[in-house]
């Protein structure tokens, strides 16, 4: 019965330990700004973004709201980078009021790609053109490397 027991708790933790999870870390709460985040962008702003992503490859942006939970927490800074994006991966877009929103893109069809925040029952659409970047996940067990 031990040996069960032992095969099953090795079971459990190589499972958890190879599960994805976005490169995003929490903000401590004496960091975070007492304005909440810019969730409305201006086309400037989206120009500027773009030209560090040109640059650099990636940006850095935080969260707000609960539509990504468990994944992401809000109030999180997580890294984004332009990159190759696949179904599954974790983009972040713009709608056509220029609100930036990070949800988990889960299916294309006739040039329309259709999102879905993990902690949401509703998709929302857009197009290849309003995505940004994608916010990359990490298998667990690359956290622990040194």
């Amino acid at each position: 019965m031990d040996k069960i027991f032992l095969w099953v708790l090795v079971g459990l933790v190589l499972v958890y330990a190879f599960q994805p999870v976005p490169a995003c870390v929490p903000i401590p709460e004496d960091e975070l700004s007492t304005t909440p985040p810019e969730t409305i962008y201006s086309g400037e702003r989206i120009d500027r973004l773009n030209a560090e992503l040109d640059s650099k490859g990636f940006i850095t942006i935080q969260t707000i709201g609960d539509s990504m939970l468990p994944t992401i927490k809000t109030n999180s800074a997580c890294l984004c980078e332009r990159k190759k994006y696949y179904q599954g991966d974790i983009v972040l877009f713009f709608t056509d009021n220029n609100q930036g929103i990070a949800h988990r893109f889960f299916s294309e069809i006739d040039g329309m790609i259709f999102t879905k925040g993990d902690n949401n029952n509703f998709t929302e659409s857009t197009t290849k053109e309003k995505i940004l970047c994608s916010i990359p996940e990490v298998r667990r067990y690359e956290l622990w490397k040194w």
